[in-house]
């Protein structure tokens, strides 16, 4: 009954309004959407026709660019992707200044590039105060957000620079004369399904070429600040809990997993001791984990720094990793990889780049991905659905193929 008249009062209320809108009105209506539409369709058509002439202003005029801003608002894992990006725009601006604006998390980062910044600016997007020391610093000649999900757009527009260079949320590319917004869904057109054409990384590649005209830059860092290779050390790492509880492997799944790693009858497995990484949310259920055998199972977490996780994951032989930092450090640095991936993102868009090996769910599961920090399930079925057999073969398999 109530549905009934409310369905009637607005069948009542756009009937007045139809009655109230003469024709000559809604004509006028009709003629200006027309005029605006054409107009936006021939201003589309010119900025993409101008896109390559401002890439060219920054290949060809590097030096004129002086003061640089990299935002980088996210979290560890997000900002490993950008390290190689971030390694090519200090070397090809050589003259430039930098400042950049991250968040506490990735402070010890900042170690792998390859000069001296000129400003850290700590906080996140969230936060009142840093917003606003951000929008008193002086004007840039370049703005570069690198928050690949486009919703620090508003953000970048707010602040002072001839150049900017961004992400949005929408379907398709912002391009003006000074600014460029990468779509955040883009797809490169160029390559096909096997090159991960809507990877992450993919995003920040043609971020890069539009700026400096340098393609396809590999997904890579120069490993001469770690130690050597130690191809004797017989250590498999273990990371199995994210920040994002959708990410990380439910406890008794993970106990499991390594209860068939330590009661392996495989020669392979004898010989190596698990170690545990994580930060301080980790130290409770590792240290449960290592239960199940305090001689061959160790605990880092909250043990080892953020700069040292990089020689330790350089000289390991192996790591199992969950959708976290640890997954895209051991990716750049081409080191052995297991990552178990939840459907809360999907392998394809934000897995270990071009490398390691991926295990998920082969099942379907309409809420994928979900994006959400709990699984509707409570049990999150798209990472448990892979057997801790798969896992297991899948270990010794690739430990195999290592043997020296």
């Amino acid at each position: 009954m109530i549905l009934g008249l409310w369905a009637l009062s607005i069948f009542l209320f756009l009937s007045l309004l139809f009655i109230a809108i003469d024709n000559k009105r809604l004509n006028r209506i009709i003629s200006d959407f027309n005029a605006r539409y054409k107009l936006l369709d021939s201003r589309w058509k010119h900025l993409q026709k101008n896109t390559l002439s401002n890439r060219s202003y920054f290949l060809e005029n590097p030096k004129n660019i002086a003061r640089i801003l990299i935002l980088k608002l996210d979290q560890i894992g997000d900002f490993v992707l950008v390290l190689p990006i971030l390694n090519v725009l200090m070397t090809h601006f050589s003259t430039a200044s930098f400042d950049i604006a991250t968040s506490h998390s990735n402070k010890d980062l900042l170690h792998f590039l390859p000069r001296k910044i000129n400003q850290l600016l700590l906080g996140n997007k969230d936060d009142k105060k840093f917003i606003r020391a951000l929008k008193k610093t002086t004007n840039y000649d370049l703005i570069l957000d690198l928050r690949s999900t486009g919703d620090t757009q508003r953000l970048i527009k707010q602040l002072k620079s001839h150049y900017k260079v961004g992400f949005h949320s929408g379907w398709s590319n912002q391009v003006s004369k000074n600014e460029f917004y990468l779509a955040s869904n883009w797809k490169d057109p160029r390559l096909d399904e096997k090159e991960l054409p809507n990877h992450v990384y993919r995003k920040y590649q043609y971020v890069l070429e539009i700026i400096t005209g340098i393609s396809y830059h590999p997904f890579s860092l120069n490993a001469q600040d770690y130690q050597k290779k130690n191809t004797s050390n017989q250590t498999i790492l273990f990371h199995f809990k994210s920040n994002d509880p959708n990410r990380s492997m439910p406890l008794e799944y993970a106990k499991e997993c390594l209860k068939s790693l330590i009661n392996s009858d495989s020669k392979v497995l004898k010989k190596f001791k698990v170690f545990i990484i994580g930060g301080k949310e980790s130290v409770e259920d590792a240290n449960t984990l290592c239960q199940i055998n305090s001689e061959r199972i160790q605990s880092l977490c909250d043990k080892v720094s953020l700069s040292d996780l990089f020689p330790l994951i350089e000289n390991s032989r192996l790591l199992i990793a969950v959708n976290s930092a640890p997954m895209h450090i051991a990716a750049l640095l081409k080191r052995p990889l297991i990552s178990l991936f939840s459907y809360n993102e999907f392998p394809d868009t934000w897995g270990p780049f071009q490398w390691g090996k991926v295990l998920s769910s082969s099942n379907y599961y309409p809420c994928a991905p979900c994006r959400q920090k709990h699984c509707y399930f409570n049990t999150i079925p798209c990472m448990t659905d892979v057997s801790i057999d798969t896992i297991l073969k899948t270990v010794i398999e690739e430990l195999s193929s290592l043997k020296s």
